[in-house]
């Protein structure tokens, strides 16, 4: 048993001599944890339909903020947290790339005022504030997106197939800047949406 402990001595030492192992323990650091589902905290998209009203397609969506208690600790020391939503409309054709016919951008940024004990929602897209008494009556307020306009009517050819492509993306890098490397690293700040897609 011995003569296995100096070996396996020996082969660690060769590989720090060499620098192996410190990039081998750096990058397993570095590796997300693995934890259960409901310890995932993150922004879910539970519905969105394109409806036509009028001579306009317009979007409508919910969305499921759930924040962790990093985001919520950073919150009430008065961060603001922000999370832009990106939406695609796309052309769908069968030998070419997907044809890209608009591009909007949502960007809601919310932050707590210890004095005034009050939640700021503010739209930054449309210039819009609001001030909540509750962090869920905040978050709630951003959650719905109701009757977006996208194109005109006239602008979609009934002979093609589109689709429609949104995700919500909390935006690390409008933390200040000593908190930046924890988000990026830890799993309680990974607070974005996967992609929601579907056709119209």
């Amino acid at each position: 048993m011995g003569f296995i402990m100096r070996d396996c001595l020996k082969v660690l030492k060769r590989l720090a001599g060499c620098g192996v192992l410190w990039w081998f323990v750096m990058g397993a650091s570095l590796l997300p944890s693995i934890t259960p589902a409901e310890d995932r905290y993150a922004t879910t998209i539970k519905q969105a339909q394109v409806e036509l009203q009028g001579n306009y397609y317009v979007l409508n969506a919910e969305l499921n903020y759930n924040l962790s208690p990093a985001a919520k600790a950073a919150l009430l020391k008065g961060i603001a947290l922000t999370w832009t939503v990106p939406v695609i409309l796309q052309q769908q054709r069968n030998y070419l790339w997907d044809k890209e016919i608009l591009r909007l951008t949502l960007r809601y940024q919310v932050q707590y005022f210890a004095l005034l004990n009050v939640y700021r929602v503010k739209a930054e897209h449309s210039g819009q504030v609001n001030s909540f008494t509750s962090l869920a009556a905040a978050l709630n307020s951003i959650a719905l997106i109701h009757a977006l306009k996208l194109v005109d009517k006239t602008q979609l050819p009934m002979d093609q197939t589109y689709q429609v492509k949104l995700k919500v993306g909390f935006e690390r890098e409008a933390l200040p800047i000593p908190l930046r490397p924890t988000a990026y690293f830890d799993r309680q700040w990974y607070l974005s949406s996967d992609w929601f897609v579907f056709r119209i």
